[in-house]
């Protein structure tokens, strides 16, 4: 039995290669450290099998965000969000993604992703995150994307559900 790969997945699979061999490089600071692993593990899971970010406000947007969590939350433990960026529409120049602080989690590292210059067509970019959660349960970690977009920044919210300790136990009474 012959599993062959499709062209359009040797092709992602070739410019993440060519990625990680350029992150590759001595001296590498703390943010190319993050973004060379954070590409490690797209590229071991699979974008495809990544989670998409939640839309607060249903709508189309530019951007299809993706996120895997590495290992399951715990109170006042940092744990990691790896990000990808999956395609971008046509004519998006560059985009910027902030993620916010709650009194449930804090953002460690990694509050601000800018992309430039344009992102090509279905390129994948990706990102790392860092976390730290205050309280056990479940949260949502609020993020802001805005894409240069023709003549006017498109901008959407959208979140990250976390659910840290053991979350909600079914059944259980509110």
């Amino acid at each position: 039995m012959s599993h062959a790969v499709p062209p359009l997945n040797a092709t992602l699979v070739a410019l993440l290669a060519a990625t990680l061999l350029a992150a590759c490089g001595g001296g590498q600071d703390a943010d190319t450290a993050a973004r060379a692993a954070a590409t490690r593990r797209v590229v071991a899971s699979g974008p495809e099998q990544m989670v998409a970010v939640v839309p607060v406000i249903q709508g189309e947007s530019p951007l299809d965000l993706r996120f895997e969590i590495g290992s399951r939350p715990r109170l006042g433990e940092p744990f990691n969000v790896s990000l990808a960026v999956l395609s971008s529409a046509p004519g998006v120049r560059s985009f910027t993604v902030s993620f916010q602080s709650s009194d449930a989690i804090e953002v460690a590292s990694g509050g601000e992703w800018v992309v430039e210059p344009k992102p090509k067509s279905a390129a994948i970019h990706t990102h790392e995150l860092t976390l730290v959660p205050r309280r056990e349960g479940v949260f949502y970690v609020p993020l802001v994307v805005v894409a240069s977009q023709g003549a006017a920044p498109v901008s959407r919210s959208f979140s990250i559900p976390v659910i840290v300790g053991e979350g909600a136990t079914p059944g259980a009474a509110p």
